[in-house]
């Protein structure tokens, strides 16, 4: 994987095939989304993201109804940008974070070898 994958009702179901997952929650108004999504791509091109498919799904653009309807708990989130983290399609972890390599350090921990 060398880059976030965009997510939505037309690949979500394909995108957690996937064993190690992290997906992304954003909003487009969001500059903390933006900034997080930048550092998370740099991490990715620096190799420190290996064996994970990062996807970012942007909540207020039109495209994710049945993503929503299916992940009820997203309407009660608080704060963005929110990951969850899921291995081989069960949730295992999830957090509100600002920078990158807080997702890198969860995953080392979650995926430790």
């Amino acid at each position: 994987m060398n880059s976030i994958q965009h997510i939505d009702d037309s690949n979500f179901e394909a995108f957690m095939e996937h064993d190690r997952v992290a997906l992304l929650l954003t909003r487009s108004t969001c500059g903390n989304c933006v900034n997080y999504t930048q550092e998370i791509q740099e991490l990715i091109e620096k190799g420190r993201l290996e064996d994970l498919h990062i996807g970012k799904v942007i909540l207020d653009q039109a495209g994710s109804v049945k993503l929503k309807k299916a992940n009820p708990w997203i309407k009660d989130l608080d704060f963005v940008p929110y990951t969850v983290l899921y291995d081989k399609g069960q949730k295992v972890e999830e957090f509100a974070a600002s920078r990158g390599d807080y997702l890198r350090l969860k995953a080392s921990i979650v995926w430790a070898d």
